[in-house]
């Protein structure tokens, strides 16, 4: 099957809506989401790798994961309109 990737990164909040919206948007693609997750500066309280850590299990298990990896080492690059 097919995958897609996604990039997620903030509070805890934020990380439970965008697994629903990463599970209708693979219902809808038929695909299966590998699920990247990072680190910005006032995101998860205890720290991104304890939310890996605990988030591990919960997101293995749901039928329309792939992957759940740490994203490290990587650039943000802006996006220039105009």
């Amino acid at each position: 099957m097919r995958t897609q990737n996604f990039t997620i990164c903030g509070k805890l909040g934020d990380f439970v809506h965008m697994m629903f919206a990463m599970k209708h948007m693979c219902e809808k693609n038929n695909t299966q989401a590998d699920i990247y997750l990072y680190h910005v500066e006032g995101g998860f309280e205890l720290g991104t790798d304890t939310a890996y850590r605990e988030l591990l299990d919960i997101v293995m298990n749901q039928p329309f994961v792939n992957s759940f990896q740490m994203l490290e080492n990587f650039k943000i690059v802006p996006i220039v309109t105009g």
